[in-house]
């Protein structure tokens, strides 16, 4: 590999489920081929798992490295603390020029080390169908009159491409993180997008209608209130075929972005901060719970160079590519200072467990205040909600977050020895009520 550092192009989406781009699942009925082009002269990270199932504390611990508890980013439209170095300052350090595109989320005034930093064109049609949560009656989904380049996505798409035109006319290392707000609910997309499936042809998951026995109340609440509980079947096929063509939109953008950089000296990230529910166990959106369709991720690593696809099946953080980031810019010294393990390594095992964390959901109202979290090893999956019932699943089950075994005595050695790991992990849960 080459001693001059290379560009880096992360490119971010919001709530995308990493089963979207399982090869050797029929996950999604859309192809996303552009991403699965990305792939195979990539490594895809078939275990990568976000630290917060929300977007704001999840994308802190991305721009700083480090976990949820230890930079303090609990809920959405938080600032960042100023005693950590986010990723772009660090990279400034090292020769780069930055440039940020799309959706933030993070501290409102300070771009925290981005040199460029934009938002995106909200000023269009788009706005008035995005984020329309105002109910049960809400559309959820729904056709813009409008071409994909005026979509709010279309907007960071199009200044996206000015600005991977202006960073590569310099002559110096360069790092772009383009951020799509989508496929983030309401589906408000345009027609060639919307009609792309047929909903009267999807079919609901498997999990859908499975009971919350023995699961902690504040699911049960949640999924009322995220009003998922009282759709019909016809309503959430018209939500799950939308969010997929919101996937195939994206997946048509980043395919146009990534055709104009040059693989042999630009390291590519593609991931999504979270994922989503989608219809499993009948909820919608992301919450205090600790679903594999919430927290586990969809992760690109393309290196350098890189012709042949290879997958890495161990487990990792996305705060894990941050490091490899780094140091891949020649900053091994704050890498180093980072509790991440290196992904660059094939000889590292990766980790042994991974973990997330959960505290509120100010996007419902009343806001959900409720810590929860969760540790993930090769097959066992242990979830701890504060002063309710702790969860245990079996990641080899056929419908492996069903069953919850926490209640049953021959797995209570198991739930205690995962506990301890927990509260070493996240040292907030020693002193959190525990209950079941």
């Amino acid at each position: 590999m080459s001693t001059t550092p290379p560009n880096m192009f992360v490119i971010m989406v919001d709530q995308m489920q990493a089963q979207l781009l399982d090869q050797a699942i029929d996950a999604c009925p859309v192809s996303l081929p552009n991403l699965r082009k990305l792939a195979s002269t990539s490594t895809q990270l078939t275990k990568a798992y976000c630290p917060a199932p929300i977007c704001t504390p999840t994308r802190a611990s991305f721009q700083l490295g480090v976990p949820i508890w230890q930079h303090g980013v609990l809920g959405n439209d938080r600032n960042m603390t100023a005693d950590m170095p986010t990723l772009p300052e660090r990279l400034i350090k090292h020769g780069y020029n930055t440039s940020y595109v799309g959706k933030w989320h993070l501290d409102v005034t300070n771009p925290r080390g981005w040199q460029h930093h934009s938002l995106g064109n909200r000023n269009n049609g788009h706005d008035h169908g995005y984020f329309v949560m105002a109910g049960i009656n809400a559309p959820h989904q729904g056709c813009a009159d409008y071409a994909d380049e005026d979509h709010l996505d279309g907007t960071v798409y199009t200044e996206s491409l000015s600005e991977l035109h202006r960073l590569q006319s310099q002559n110096q290392p360069w790092a772009l993180m383009t951020s799509f707000y989508g496929p983030h609910a309401p589906y408000y997309i345009p027609k060639r997008w919307y009609d792309l499936i047929d909903p009267e042809s999807i079919d609901l998951p498997e999990d859908f209608d499975t009971p919350f026995e023995n699961k902690p109340a504040i699911q049960s609440d949640f999924r009322c209130r995220a009003w998922g509980q009282t759709w019909r079947k016809d309503k959430w096929q018209r939500i799950r075929a939308a969010y997929w063509g919101y996937t195939a939109m994206l997946d048509d953008f980043v395919g146009k972005l990534i055709a104009k950089v040059d693989l042999g000296d630009t390291v590519i990230v593609f991931l999504s901060d979270h994922g989503e529910m989608n219809g499993h166990h009948k909820m919608i959106y992301k919450g205090p719970m600790m679903y594999e369709q919430l927290v586990h991720v969809p992760a690109i690593l393309h290196l350098p160079g890189q012709t042949q696809a290879k997958t890495d099946d161990r487990l990792w953080q996305t705060q894990d590519i941050t490091a490899a980031l780094l140091k891949l810019a020649g900053d091994h010294e704050h890498a180093a200072t980072l509790p991440t393990r290196d992904l660059l390594d094939d000889t590292e095992t990766g980790r042994d467990v991974v973990s997330s964390e959960f505290h509120e959901a100010n996007w419902v109202k009343p806001v959900v205040e409720q810590r929860v979290a969760m540790l993930r090893d090769k097959q066992y999956k242990y979830v701890f909600t504060e002063a309710q019932q702790c969860e245990l699943y079996d990641m080899e089950a056929a419908l492996p977050e069903v069953e919850n075994l926490a209640v049953k005595p021959a797995f209570q050695e198991r739930v205690n020895a995962m506990h301890a790991q927990l509260c070493e992990l996240i040292p907030w849960v020693k002193d959190a009520v525990k209950q079941g």
